[in-house]
């Protein structure tokens, strides 16, 4: 079986982990709200502790390869040009990177960042409204996002896209989404967003064709500033 992943993003920070796993017994919408209330304590305290910012502490190591990304994203077991390959970068090479968040508050400890800008941009406090860097990119945005619900007229887009053989008929993904336009733009026509997309054979039966996997739970609602802000969708 062999499947297609393209991973797009517009937005100040994207940071990725990615394992496949085996299907698992469908989980009881009791216990799926209390994962929801534990996240959103422990990040709300996470963030006021001590009076950090949630990314103080990170670290961006730059500028990596197609071939490097994947095989930071996919881990053990996965090697280039064995069970994955045709790896492609989507936008400028200081877009995206390494990073470690074990001094941080991101929840996460490591993986890969992309960003619409200089990926060692998202290093440290967000303390100015309008930040930007540079990241070697053309500018372009990207059809794929542009097809998601309330996306339009993309710029900067980076991501990465490739093909996998899973080790199983189940792909588990843990991604964290920010935007420099929140929150100064979520409401002004800036819509930032972040797309998983999968193409390729269905378990269950048929093919998926640019399913975007990247959604709010139980909904079709893809993930942008416009969707998940303090407004709208805020639990998430």
């Amino acid at each position: 079986m062999k499947g297609k992943i393209t991973i797009i993003i517009c937005l100040l920070i994207g940071v990725f982990n990615f394992t496949t796993v085996k299907a698992q017994n469908t989980v009881s919408a009791e216990v799926l709200e209390q994962r929801r209330i534990a996240t959103e304590q422990s990040s709300r305290e996470a963030n006021e502790g001590g009076g950090r910012a949630p990314l103080a502490g990170l670290i961006v190591d730059p500028d990596k390869t197609a071939e490097e990304l994947v095989e930071e994203l996919l881990g053990e077991g996965f090697s280039y040009g064995d069970n994955v390959n045709n790896a492609v970068l989507i936008g400028g090479n200081l877009a995206n990177g390494f990073f470690d968040g074990t001094a941080s508050n991101l929840g996460m400890e490591s993986g890969i960042i992309f960003s619409s800008g200089s990926a060692v941009g998202a290093e440290g406090t967000n303390n100015s409204t309008n930040n930007t860097t540079p990241s070697g990119g053309d500018g372009s945005g990207d059809s794929d996002l542009e097809a998601l619900p309330g996306v339009d007229n993309t710029f900067d887009a980076s991501g990465i896209t490739f093909d996998f053989i899973p080790e199983s008929d189940t792909i588990k993904f843990q991604y964290i989404f920010g935007s420099e336009e929140y929150p100064e733009y979520n409401s002004g026509g800036i819509n930032d967003a972040f797309a998983f997309i999968l193409s390729g054979p269905n378990p269950l039966g048929g093919n998926y064709s640019n399913m975007n996997i990247a959604l709010l739970p139980n909904t079709l609602i893809p993930i942008t500033i416009s969707s998940v802000n303090s407004d709208v969708n805020s639990v998430y």
